[in-house]
């Protein structure tokens, strides 16, 4: 978005290649001088193809196959010591520079195994398990980007009875609470749903604002007027 034009103005590093030169560019974020406050990953999923390459390249000399990378599943599992070792620095540059990190990801639809019922379909960030199982509980927030369809009125067609939705509108929206059709989580006392707006610069706005009011919630009142007793 940034290259097309479309964010223009956003201070950003070139497209990264491999691994070394993303943990450079956050290495500096940790221990430069400067004065952003927002770190973007753009995409999570483009981050754990490099750390994926890097790994299968530096401990299975390019071997992606059953004797190498792949085996038994191996290179995931020891890849996990890289990408914790990269979160750690994101926690530094949040809690020594106050930086917000966020990570965009891109989605999937996976089956979930019920043990109590029928299984199900829902939506999950297009990361292998593993990655994503550390990922998920280092955040404290997941939010699914959904679109809200609001259907003005309901017209009946009069040979089949079949109802069609006419006046149809959409919003997008950002959806803090999780359900059996997406993922989410919030740890930080959000709304379930917030308003994106008609911009990336309003939506951003709208989350900023949700954050506050969540950190920084207002008294409630107590009732006034008149008791009988």
């Amino acid at each position: 978005m940034i290259d097309a034009g479309r964010l223009s103005g956003t201070a950003h590093f070139p497209e990264t290649q491999n691994w070394e030169t993303l943990l450079q560019q956050v290495d500096w974020l940790r221990t430069a001088d400067h004065k952003y406050g927002t770190l973007v990953i753009d995409t999570a999923n483009g981050l754990e193809r490099l750390l994926h390459e890097h790994v299968c390249h530096r401990d299975y000399n390019d071997d992606w196959g059953d004797r190498g990378f792949g085996a038994y599943q191996k290179g995931y599992e020891v890849s996990l010591a890289d990408l914790n070792s990269l979160l750690s620095t994101l926690d530094s540059i949040r809690i020594e520079k106050r930086m917000v990190v966020v990570l965009l990801m891109h989605r999937k639809i996976i089956t979930v195994k019920n043990p109590a019922g029928a299984d199900y379909d829902m939506y999950s960030p297009d990361l292998h398990k593993t990655t994503w199982g550390a990922i998920s509980k280092w955040l404290d927030t997941i939010l699914y980007g959904d679109w809200e369809v609001i259907v003005g009125q309901q017209v009946e067609n009069k040979k089949t009875g079949n109802k069609k939705g006419k006046g149809i509108a959409q919003s997008r929206l950002l959806r803090t609470e999780g359900s059996p059709a997406w993922v989410a989580k919030n740890r930080l006392g959000l709304v379930p749903e917030i308003e994106c707006g008609d911009s990336a610069e309003e939506a951003f706005a709208n989350f900023t604002a949700a954050l506050k009011a969540a950190r920084n919630p207002q008294p409630t009142e107590p009732p006034t007027g008149e008791v009988a007793a």
